[in-house]
């Protein structure tokens, strides 16, 4: 049976094994199908005609938190508490079978007791096994709920920036780049109309310079280019007259790049500073009267202009020690500062000129005439001053204040609170290596009590024995160097529970200075489980691929066990050349299942006792592609696609499919090439007998370098006439 395409491949991937499941050029019997429903990544049920569930992938047990235990056998309606007793989804399940109907994408938004509501796209398909003379159902389901809230999310931006567009009180334009360094305005919000008095058909769609009056537009230009070259906003104060009157506003403009670095258009905003600019002027008027208020202010108030103070009351002079003549237009804040803070306050300084923040209000350490230091809390924002730019503030002496105090009290609580709610065990220890803290998750780790782990030497309470000499050589070290290779950096090793067992831990170090002392903190995290899942999935792996290999060489007598031992010499090259345990397993892997494409290959053309015609021959290349295709889409941790597909490629090109050199092919794959020769030429084919291990060896030799990886038949020969290798 054939099913129809998913009906929406833009917006869900295709469930998989509806395809693997269906297609007819697959024969049952060399598919496992409940291997293939496992390894599907949205939740699958397998069901009976009375729709007790038979079969249930792993993706199905953690999306929805039940275990196999409380789910095969039951019939759907009652799983989890009657969670899955959905009306519509049992009145399409109870006529599928009968009717033989299938549904597909049909939408179910349900409430789950364990994992709250979730929206779904439920697909059913029915499975007639003909020589059982049974029919199941295979129900696929898909998550879509993120799905649909990203889609809300994106409407409800859409509805924000048409908000924004229609009721901002700036102005809002977009620009688009033509040929010929041609800008044409996009679009503009209606304050953008309000403001200039124009009408839009008199805006969209002409260029710049027949909108923006002379001379602005020249410097319009000017910065809409320089916004594309540095590839960020560019801002500016631009005073045009429009229909509706002089107006001046602070201008800001920022490049949208496409994917490929091209700038496709400018956003633009205008803050229209007309009124602002009237009240600035109106300010300058009253001078006079600010300066009284000043002058009587207990707080420090200045005006910094061209990096020197042009204003300063009575009180800020008296902070720092100075008269107001000896600071006005004579030192800036600079002179002021202490040093180390003095980069501070200059960036401070710079934003607000600059326009990137209106204010600030920050703390730093000023330096008075006397050289005293003075804990001063700053206020700031941007200001004109006759005319030009400044920075307008008032400063605060803080010095007698018991803020850094306080500061300490609440970190030292809200670190504890992290520390005791913290997931992971987290433990300190001082120089000499005795415990100093131990939360709450460190007693469920490792057993001790807290009382019990305070004050005993680390080594004796969480080290393992064969542990303990490296820890004490380490720490002495770290005392009288200062280097520790440890520290710093997340590892894996493994740590002593309570009752004297060992398990599997990640670690963390990091050193803390406190004045001539130094202590040690470390976040410890159990990976007891991580580490039985990795061997489960492992296990599960070399299964699948030692059933897959036998499989591949039933269908072939002459070489039977063939893959087997390639992966046997395979696995001995490797270790030879001196490759880790987890590369050598995964290159045995590999070999085991090398030949894999061969299963698409006629059996009369594996098994022709005499010689292969070049088509024939032609045929049986095809294998290594084929067997790539099968593999490719499998999340292994080893690259045994690219062996399946490169075993047969050689050093200087000559090999196939695809004719790499050198470096190219995988190192695992050049191993098991070299092993791959070694067993055809020694063992027995459909058409010769086996010329022996000798004249497999001197093949080898002799192309050493040119066709196969010098490394591996270096070892390879070791291992033959050295190690006494020969296959089991």
């Amino acid at each position: 049976m054939h099913l129809p395409p998913h009906t929406h491949p833009e917006r869900y991937p295709i469930t998989g094994a509806f395809s693997l499941f269906t297609k007819r050029d697959i024969p049952s019997q060399q598919i496992d199908a409940g291997s293939i429903i496992a390894t599907v990544r949205e939740p699958m049920l397998v069901l009976d005609a009375d729709l007790h569930v038979i079969f249930a992938n792993h993706s199905f047990y953690s999306s929805f938190h039940v275990d196999e235990k409380e789910t095969k056998g039951q019939r759907i309606y009652d799983l989890g508490n009657g969670q899955w007793n959905i009306p519509a989804l049992k009145q399409l399940l109870e006529e599928l079978l009968p009717k033989n109907t299938v549904f597909n994408d049909f939408e179910v938004e349900h409430e789950f007791p364990e994992i709250g509501q979730r929206t779904m796209l439920l697909n059913a398909r029915r499975i007639y096994k003909e020589h059982e003379k049974t029919q199941f159902i295979l129900l696929a389901i898909e998550d879509i709920t993120e799905h649909m809230k990203t889609r809300a999310e994106l409407r409800s931006r859409d509805t924000q920036l048409s908000l924004i567009k229609t009721h901002t009180c700036d102005i809002i334009f977009a620009i688009g780049l033509e040929a010929d360094d041609i800008f044409r305005f996009l679009w503009v919000n209606q304050r953008f109309l309000e403001a200039t008095g124009l009408a839009e058909n008199q805006i969209v769609g002409k260029p710049i310079q027949e909108v923006i009056p002379e001379p602005a537009h020249k410097l319009v230009l000017g910065k809409y280019r320089e916004a594309i070259r540095i590839g960020k906003a560019v801002r500016w104060e631009e005073t045009s007259v429009y229909p509706a009157g002089k107006k001046t506003g602070e201008v800001s403009v920022a490049p949208v790049f496409d994917t490929s670095g091209n700038c496709t258009q400018l956003i633009g905003t205008v803050h229209d500073i007309t009124e602002q600019k009237q009240a600035y002027e109106e300010l300058a008027a009253s001078e006079e009267k600010f300066s009284r208020l000043a002058n009587e202010s207990l707080v420090g108030i200045y005006i910094i202009q061209d990096g020197v103070f042009k204003y300063i009351n009575p009180r800020l002079a008296e902070i720092f020690g100075y008269t107001e003549e000896e600071l006005i237009d004579r030192l800036g804040p600079a002179q002021l500062v202490f040093e180390e803070d003095r980069a501070l306050v200059t960036e401070n300084i710079r934003k607000r000129l600059e326009g990137e923040e209106k204010s600030a209000h920050y703390t730093f350490r000023g330096i008075t005439r006397e050289r005293e230091i003075v804990e001063i809390e700053a206020f700031g924002s941007f200001t004109h001053y006759q005319g030009k730019a400044a920075v307008i503030g008032s400063l605060l002496d803080i010095t007698e204040q018991k803020t850094n105090e306080q500061s300490l009290i609440h970190l030292q609580k809200q670190t504890r609170q992290i520390i005791d709610t913290a997931r992971d065990a987290f433990v300190s220890m001082d120089a000499n290596g005795n415990i100093t803290d131990w939360n709450p998750q460190a007693e469920e780790t490792f057993g001790w009590c807290r009382e019990e782990a305070i004050g005993q030497p680390i080594s004796k309470i969480i080290i393992p024995p064969k542990s303990r000499q490296a820890h004490e050589k380490g720490l002495k070290h770290f005392l009288t160097s200062g280097e520790g290779p440890v520290l710093n950096q997340h590892i894996e090793t493994n740590a002593l529970h309570r009752d004297g067992y060992t398990f599997p831990v990640e670690l963390s170090i990091v050193p803390a200075y406190n004045d001539d002392s130094v202590s040690f903190h470390a976040f410890i995290r159990n990976l007891s489980a991580q580490a039985e899942a990795r061997k489960k999935l492992k296990d599960s792996l070399v299964g699948t691929i030692v059933a897959v290999s036998k499989a591949v060489e039933a269908r072939d007598p002459y070489t039977a066990g063939h893959q087997q031992r390639v992966a046997q010499l395979a696995r001995c090259i490797a270790q030879e050349m001196g490759l880790d345990t987890d590369r050598v397993d995964g290159l045995r892997m590999g070999a085991t299942i090398h030949d894999i494409g061969k299963i698409y290959l006629p059996s009369e053309i594996l098994s022709k006792p005499t010689r292969l015609s070049e088509t024939e021959f032609d045929l049986i290349k095809t294998h290594c592609q084929v067997g790539y295709n099968i593999l490719k889409d499998i999340e292994f941790p080893w690259p045994i696609a690219d062996i399946a597909h490169q075993h047969h490629e050689r050093l200087d090109g000559s090999g196939y499919p695809q004719g790499l050199k050198g470096d190219e092919i995988c190192l695992e794959a050049r191993i098991v090439a070299v092993a791959d020769v070694v067993e055809a030429i020694s063992s027995h084919r459909p058409y010769r007998a086996g010329l022996g291990i000798d004249i497999a060896l001197q093949e080898i030799r002799k192309h050493r370098g040119e066709l196969y990886e010098p490394a591996a038949v270096d070892a390879c020969l070791s291992l033959c006439r050295k190690k006494n290798f020969s296959f089991e």
